[in-house]
């Protein structure tokens, strides 16, 4: 049986329930999902994914997606969470992330000119 534990709010499946110290080392880490063979991108560069959306982008890739297919799905749903989600919290969230991604992916753009 796969327990289902709240993770920020919103449900996260599990195979089995995690180490609570695990747990914590990752919060106090942040949410990181690593670059392939060290290599930057505009994300690292910009400091990393938003919070949030690394979050639902790990979630999506334990689920079995490559790691740049889970961000894409991650980045989609949390534009439909801003947009949609009747849970002022999770609308918020999700706000803030799609806000925050917007700003690093425009200040990565203006770097490349």
């Amino acid at each position: 049986m796969t327990p289902i534990l709240y993770e920020g709010g919103r449900p996260m499946m599990q195979r089995e329930v995690p180490d609570p110290i695990i747990l914590l080392e990752v919060k106090l880490a942040g949410c990181t999902l690593g670059t392939p063979g060290g290599k930057k991108n505009w994300v690292d560069e910009t400091g990393g994914l938003p919070q949030y959306i690394c979050e639902v982008a790990k979630d999506i890739r334990d689920s079995g997606h490559p790691t740049s297919r889970a961000i894409a799905i991650a980045v989609g749903r949390i534009k439909v969470w801003a947009a949609t989600s009747k849970d002022p919290k999770v609308k918020a969230k999700a706000v803030a992330a799609l806000a925050e991604w917007e700003s690093k992916k425009a200040r990565a753009h203006a770097d490349n000119k």
